[in-house]
């Protein structure tokens, strides 16, 4: 082997080493953009009016028998289906949508 192409290989193998952990250090810079500017999912708030009350919270799950909801105040809230009245989305449980 000649001495200049020993020298080009090396060089050329340290190029390398450098290239890779700067890929790395690039891979894990965007994994951390990515994790900082991700938001979390918008909590679904309705309002379900029965005959008898208003309820106000997160809605958890609705099928056909109930419409469970979270509220601050009462905490898990499981609606029968059939005294439903009306169930509307809002931005806030202090306001109208």
């Amino acid at each position: 082997m000649d001495a200049r192409e020993v020298s080009r290989v090396t060089r050329a193998l340290a190029w390398a080493s450098v290239c890779c952990v700067l890929g790395l250090f690039l891979v894990v810079a965007a994994l951390v953009i990515a994790w900082m500017t991700t938001r979390t999912a918008p909590i679904s708030l309705v309002k379900v009016t029965t005959a008898t009350s208003d309820v106000c919270g997160e809605l958890i799950s609705a099928d056909q028998r109930q419409v469970v909801i979270h509220t601050a105040v009462s905490g898990t809230v499981a609606i029968p289906q059939a005294t439903v009245v009306s169930l509307h989305p809002i931005h806030s449980c202090g306001m109208a949508p």
